[in-house]
């Protein structure tokens, strides 16, 4: 016992501490992204995907009543476990189902509910399973349950981790896969005659494709080291598997969701940023653009890696002098770059592929626990340095102690992104006028975007109306003899295809066609700091 308490207590400590951080940022998430909400409605509305489609395709000069909200959001009695439903939706937007399946099935056993502990408890489980793989991952690589518990604690404290949990959206179960496909590469590198690990290759190359598209990235150029990697060896045999189950698994994928060929190479809605991966990559005036933009937010993201970088290259300088040994005796995992190489090239293809408006960190979640395993690489040869050293456990504790302090920092300097701490105060604001009229001023195909991101505040009204003219005749029928009325404006007309509003426009007219001419700032809906769709407004007057 105080053995097995000596050799994994460092582990242990990682694995708590990263639980309880995770569970710490779960309970201040405070809101949704609309792509988290999409989530709910993709995975649980019957045969409708968007909110259009809840009223026949078209919301303007129709009221939405919050079951009918509810109904959108949460698996009920009459459409629990319908998985073909989840299909269909899935077909019609830009994205393979398995996620959303998985989605299903959990709000499934939690009917009516749309609450975010479907979306951030199933998130932490993969989250949970992610760090044992990569845990595995590293062990398997580097032969040291030190270094192993130093990149663990770098990657599950890391910003960029956090917050791959705390979106509510496909991105966790994508890293999952490309942790588990580069623990099963490994595996083969170390005993390419089990054929266990083909099946399993298949079955992940498969699941992350089902997952999310951005998995095909990474995977290609890892299987592409590999087979150059199985041919240098003259591991033919291997070499022919390894590529035809590769090759299998995205094949079986194609004909479980054939809709993936439309999705990626014709272009379809966020895919690829609208256009199909060859146009984006066409766009070559926006590489610069695109690389200074992601570098920079990358750079903040991951202080606490880069301060263990730097400590990691700073040990291994003082102990060059062992290289030369280290070589000899073949204690450098030099097999571990087979994992690591392809890491830039799969950086730089998501990056100039990810849609340019966007610039979002999360088309790079899934590479961040191959970014802290580097780090792992570049302490192997400090810590081959202290083999016979007499102080030479205590010194690598002492180093493990040090990483972990700084992943702790990290995650207490930077929060994680999309807690949305300030949308507890708009659900208020929308509760506490909750009795009176609710019109939301929305146009275009796209109308449905805004919307869709304020559901969280429109299902505390009873129902809301939804117009793109204040003349309209069913809107003062709506409103009937109110004497106020809360006004939602569709204003960001950059994310909605030039659908947006002018608010002082649309605020003139609307008193000047409902008499309801005194107007008062809400709150103005922001995605912490980076805008949103939408201006809210209470309008009060006298009738006509």
């Amino acid at each position: 016992m105080n053995e097995a308490v000596k050799k994994y207590w460092a582990l242990a400590l990682v694995f708590v501490s990263i639980l309880g951080v995770c569970l710490l940022f779960c309970i201040r998430k405070q809101g949704l992204f609309i792509d988290e909400i999409y989530t709910y409605g993709l995975s649980n509305s019957y045969n409708a995907p968007y909110l259009t489609d809840v009223k026949g395709g078209n919301l303007i000069d129709k009221t939405v009543t919050r079951a009918e909200v509810e109904t959108y959001l949460s698996a009920g009695e009459d459409d629990a476990f319908r998985f073909n439903s989840v299909y269909h939706n899935l077909e019609r937007d830009v994205h393979p189902p398995l996620y959303y399946w998985i989605f299903h099935f959990v709000s499934s056993l939690f009917r009516g509910s749309s609450s975010k502990w479907i979306g951030l408890g199933i998130n932490a489980v993969v989250f949970l399973l992610t760090c044992i793989a990569f845990c595995a991952l590293s062990i398997e690589l580097y032969r040291s349950l030190d270094i192993a518990a130093c990149v663990t604690a770098l990657y599950g404290m890391s910003v960029l981790g956090l917050s791959t949990v705390m979106m509510i959206r496909m991105y966790m179960l994508l890293t999952l896969f490309t942790v588990l496909l580069a623990l099963v590469v490994a595996r083969l590198m170390h005993a390419p005659e089990k054929r266990r690990y083909y099946i399993l290759l298949l079955l992940t190359v498969f699941g992350g494709m089902m997952t999310q598209y951005y998995f095909v990235f990474y995977a290609f150029f890892l299987c592409a080291a590999y087979d150059i990697y199985a041919l240098i060896r003259k591991r033919y045999r291997s070499f022919l598997w390894f590529s035809l189950c590769a090759l299998a698994g995205v094949g079986l994928m194609v004909c479980v969701f054939p809709a993936s060929l439309q999705q990626v190479f014709l272009g379809n809605g966020q895919a690829v940023g609208g256009t199909s991966v060859l146009d984006a990559l066409k766009e070559t005036a926006t590489y610069g653009e695109r690389l200074s933009s992601f570098g920079e937010k990358v750079k903040l993201m991951l202080r606490g890696m880069r301060w263990a970088a730097a400590g990691a290259a700073v040990c291994l300088l003082l102990s060059l002098r062992k290289l030369p040994e280290a070589i000899r005796n073949r204690r450098i995992p030099f097999d571990a770059l087979v994992i690591l190489l392809p890491l830039p090239c799969a950086y730089l293809l998501s990056v100039l592929i990810a849609p340019l408006q966007a610039q979002e960190l999360r088309y790079i979640y899934n590479l961040t626990p191959i970014a802290a395993l580097g780090i792992g690489f570049l302490l192997c040869v400090p810590e081959q340095s202290l083999q016979g050293n007499r102080y030479g456990y205590a010194i690598k504790k002492a180093f493990v102690l040090l990483v972990f302090a700084a992943a702790l920092l990290s995650a207490k300097a930077k929060p994680p992104a999309t807690l949305f701490t300030e949308q507890a105060a708009y659900r208020e604001l929308a509760q506490a006028n909750a009795d009176r009229k609710c019109v939301y001023i929305a146009d275009g195909p796209r109308a449905f975007g805004p919307i869709t991101q304020d559901l969280l505040e429109l299902k505390c009204f009873r129902d809301f109306f939804v117009t793109n003219d204040t003349a309209s005749p069913a809107l003062k029928e709506y409103l009937g003899d109110a004497d106020s009325a809360v006004v939602y404006i569709s204003t960001n007309d950059y994310w909605t295809d030039g659908y947006g509003f002018d608010p002082e426009a649309v605020l003139r007219s609307f008193g000047e066609d409902t008499g309801l001419t005194e107007s008062e700032v809400l709150y103005l809906y922001d995605f912490e700091g980076q805008g949103g769709l939408s201006e809210t407004y209470l309008m009060k007057g006298m009738k006509p």
